[in-house]
């Protein structure tokens, strides 16, 4: 027993010093050799993403309680070991599924533990240390959002019980004030996370893990002139990366439904059947907006955009409603009368979104007599509290 152990610890010892002497391997080749308990005789699997979301796919025997994954990247990539033949990607929470896994063109190594996979420490990989230092001044905050997530499942479940049983409605409200609360405290450590991860952005914008991160969470969050000098202050090899390129798509969407830019065209079916297009209000200012009936905060936000119409559609504007809705007609047009928002141009399609980069709703979005937009509120562009401020400065009080 003691010279199995004696041998893993030679071999572990032999790869990190393989790694940490030997940073790059042949031009554009990577190697990940690994250590797993346990698991002799059994395919392990690695995926990790290529060149435009194209993903390298690979799967190895382990034996000796050792694997080894080889290939070729043009850039830096990203992705996951597992035992899982099927659905690892739906469940990247699995225990027999690792974190996130940032590799190079170098010799890497890793240990695997079955059963614990989400512990695992890829050693040799400049891309993963720089992502772990970032992950590991978050993970205080981490620790503090999962007790809340896990307090609000807790008291969620008690409010639950309590609706069933007829309890009184002051128990209710004190249990719902609980959730609000909970809701309140992991929104701000929620924030704090963003911000770290912001500040790391900004001191980093040439980082692989910045591009990573940008374009698969963030780039809502900026606007244009924000994401663009992201994007100016990445090497012209960034550039050309994956995150690069999309992040590049991604700038040219957002253009097109941004301050500056000029109004797609569209038609669709209003409530009473009838067909509209934008061009049909050309010479008009026209408010667009984007919403759901399943979608709280546009719900929340109808009385103040009901103000706003009748404060100004005299002064010469129009507003669409393009809900987000296909499938569920009946909720869409329920939404409708219950909130009063059939008092302007109601349509459902989701599809029209597509042309002015929207990606999260509520969002409106302001055009000008010529058709060119002004003004863009929500995802991509200003605060939502910003819109009766713009209108104001249109048209006045």
């Amino acid at each position: 027993m003691k010279m199995k152990k004696i041998f893993f610890l030679l071999f572990f010892l032999l790869l990190v010093i393989h790694s940490n002497g030997q940073p790059k391997n042949l031009p554009g080749s990577y190697t990940i050799s690994g250590h797993i308990t346990n698991w002799n005789n059994k395919y392990i699997y690695w995926s990790c993403k290529g060149i435009s979301f194209n993903r390298i796919w690979d799967s190895t025997i382990v034996k000796n309680n050792t694997f080894q994954f080889k290939g070729k990247l043009k850039e830096p990539a990203n992705g996951f070991i597992t035992t899982l033949k099927f659905g690892r990607l739906q469940n990247l929470e699995d225990s027999n599924v690792t974190q996130r896994l940032f590799i190079g063109s170098s010799d890497m190594s890793i240990e695997l533990i079955p059963n614990n996979f989400q512990d695992a420490k890829l050693i040799g990989s400049i891309y993963q240390d720089e992502y772990d230092k970032l992950e590991k001044s978050k993970i205080n905050l981490y620790k503090k959002i999962t007790s809340l997530s896990n307090s609000y499942a807790r008291i969620n479940d008690q409010y639950l019980v309590a609706m069933k049983s007829g309890k009184d409605s002051f128990t209710l409200k004190l249990l719902n004030r609980q959730l609000d609360s909970v809701t309140e405290r992991k929104d701000y450590f929620e924030t704090k996370v963003t911000q770290i991860d912001k500040a790391f952005f900004d001191e980093n914008p040439d980082s692989y893990i910045t591009g990573f991160l940008l374009q698969s969470f963030y780039y809502n969050d900026f606007d244009l002139n924000k994401l663009n000098h992201y994007f100016n202050a990445m090497s012209a090899k960034n550039k050309e990366w994956e995150y690069g390129i999309k992040l590049k798509e991604a700038i040219t969407k957002l253009a097109k439904g941004s301050p500056g830019g000029i109004a797609s065209n569209f038609s669709g079916i209003d409530l009473n059947g009838d067909t509209i297009s934008l061009a049909h209000f050309k010479g008009k200012y026209v408010l667009l907006d984007f919403w759901a009936s399943w979608c709280i905060p546009c719900r929340e936000g109808n009385p103040e955009l009901i103000k706003l119409y009748y404060t100004y559609e005299k002064k010469g504007i129009e507003f669409i409603g393009i809900a987000d809705d296909n499938g569920t007609e009946d909720k869409w047009k329920l939404a409708v009368v219950k909130d009063g928002i059939n008092i302007w141009k109601q349509i459902i399609d989701y599809k029209i979104g597509d042309n002015y980069a929207v990606h999260s709703i509520p969002l409106q979005i302001l055009i000008d007599k010529n058709g060119k937009i002004i003004g863009r509120f929500g995802a991509g562009g200003e605060p939502y509290e910003n819109l009766s401020k713009r209108m104001e400065e249109v048209f006045g009080k």
